[in-house]
C-alpha cells in the first residue's frame, strides 16, 4: 500500500515536470525561442548618460519615460531631432532579431520623411553587450558592427571648453547681447530647455525663440543646433530648417562673444548688462523730480511700502499713480499705473539708459533729473 502511494506521487511529479518543460519545446523537442519583452529588451539597449550606439555620424539612443519607450537618432553632421520617436510596437523575428516600430508625431524629426508616419528599425542583439546591429526596413541604410561609444560633451582637442550648462547659462544671464550695428541675440532658459532668438533693435521685433536642440564643441568653438521656421516664396507653410549658430568665446574677455548668426552678419556681440532693469532697479535711478523743456508736465517718482509710484502735477492737486504692470525691452520700459482713488489708468513708455542717468525720454520729450 505504501509502495503504491509513493509511486503515485512520483508519477504526479514527473507529469508536472513534463508539462512544465513541454511548454518550452517545439515538435522537434527543441526549446522555443519567445524572445524578450519590450521592457527586457530596453534594459539591454539603454545605456548610461553620454553613451550611445554609434556608427559614422549617427548615434542611436534608446530611452524610457514612465511606461513609454523612445528611440532618438542623433546626426552629428546636422543636429539632434527635437522630439525622440515614440515606440508604438515591437515584434520578435527570432534569432535575437527584433523589429521596433517608431513614430514621430511632429515636424521636428531629422529626416522630413519621418514626419507624421512610422518607421521600422530591425535590431540584432546577438552580439550584445559588445556590438549592436541596426537595419531599416526600407534598406535606405544599414548600421552594423556598432560599438559602445562614449559621446564626449567636450572633445579632447586641446581647448578648455565650458560645459553645455556653463556656456548657455553664461549667455542667458543677461537679457541680450548687442553688436555695434544694433543687432542682438538673446538666450533664455525655460525649465530645463534653452531657447535662442536674434534680431535688430527698434526694427519691429526679431525672430521667434527657437529651442536649442544640440550642443557641440570643436576647433575652439561652440555650435548650437536648432530648427527655424523658413518660408518659401511659393508656400505659406513654413519648413523646419536645421540651423547651427557658432560662437567663439574667450573666458578672458567675459563680456563679449564672436557669433556667426543665422539672419545677421558675423560680429562681436557684447553683454547688455543694464538694458533690462527690474522695477526696483529702475526706481533707484528715477527717484525724485523730473522736468522737461518741451513738456509742462513734471513727474516725481518714489517708492512707498514696497510699491512704486509716479506723481503728476495737476491744476488743483497732484495726481498719484501706483505701478501695476511692468515690461522691458532693451532700455524701453512699458509701464501701467493706476490712480487708486479714481481707478484711472496711466500708461508710460520710458526710454532710459543708466549710462546717462540724469535723462530719459517719454515719446519725443526729454526729461532731466531735478535737484
Amino acid at each position: 500500500m505504501l509502495y503504491n502511494i509513493v509511486m503515485k506521487k512520483i508519477l504526479i511529479c514527473l507529469t508536472i515536470l513534463l508539462l512544465i518543460t513541454g511548454c518550452h519545446k517545439n515538435d522537434n523537442n527543441d526549446p522555443v525561442d519567445n524572445g524578450l519583452s519590450l521592457a527586457k529588451l530596453w534594459e539591454k539597449l539603454t545605456l548610461e548618460e553620454n553613451h550611445a550606439w554609434q556608427d559614422d555620424d549617427t548615434n542611436f539612443v534608446f530611452s524610457k519615460q514612465s511606461i513609454t519607450y523612445y528611440v532618438n537618432t542623433i546626426d552629428e553632421s546636422r543636429s539632434v531631432q527635437k522630439t525622440p520617436g515614440k515606440v508604438i510596437d515591437m515584434l520578435y523575428q527570432g534569432n535575437n532579431v527584433y523589429t521596433i516600430k517608431v513614430t514621430w508625431a511632429d515636424e521636428t524629426a531629422v529626416d522630413p520623411s519621418f514626419v507624421g508616419g512610422t518607421y521600422d528599425y530591425k535590431v540584432d542583439i546577438s552580439n550584445l553587450p559588445g556590438t549592436l546591429v541596426i537595419y531599416t526596413d526600407s534598406a535606405t541604410y544599414m548600421l552594423k558592427d556598432r560599438e559602445l561609444h562614449i559621446v564626449p560633451e567636450n572633445p579632447d582637442d586641446g581647448y578648455n571648453y565650458m560645459s553645455k550648462d556653463q556656456f548657455l547659462l553664461m549667455l542667458a544671464e543677461v537679457e541680450s547681447w548687442t553688436n555695434s550695428n544694433n543687432e542682438f541675440f538673446s538666450i533664455v532658459k525655460r525649465e530645463e530647455t534653452y531657447y535662442y532668438m536674434e534680431g535688430i533693435w527698434n526694427s519691429g521685433g526679431g525672430s521667434e525663440y527657437n529651442e536649442i536642440t544640440s550642443f557641440k564643441t570643436e576647433d575652439g568653438k561652440y555650435l548650437l543646433g536648432m530648427y527655424w521656421n523658413v518660408y518659401n516664396e511659393d508656400s505659406e507653410t513654413p519648413v523646419k530648417n536645421p540651423v547651427t549658430i557658432t560662437f567663439t568665446y574667450d573666458p578672458e574677455k567675459p563680456d563679449e562673444v564672436y557669433v556667426l548668426p543665422f539672419t545677421l552678419n558675423p560680429a562681436t556681440f557684447n553683454k547688455d548688462y543694464t538694458s533690462a532693469l527690474s522695477s526696483d532697479q529702475l526706481w533707484e535711478y528715477l527717484d525724485g523730480q523730473w522736468e522737461s523743456y518741451t513738456s509742462i508736465v513734471p513727474y516725481r517718482f518714489y517708492t512707498l511700502n514696497g510699491n512704486h509710484y509716479v506723481e503728476i502735477a495737476g491744476p488743483s492737486a497732484d495726481l498719484e499713480y501706483v505701478l501695476t504692470e511692468y515690461r522691458t525691452s532693451h532700455f524701453i520700459y512699458d509701464m501701467t499705473f493706476v490712480r487708486e482713488d479714481a481707478d484711472t489708468e496711466l500708461y508710460l513708455t520710458i526710454n532710459f539708459d543708466p549710462d546717462n542717468p540724469n535723462q530719459f525720454t517719454i515719446e519725443q520729450d526729454y526729461y532731466f533729473k531735478g535737484e
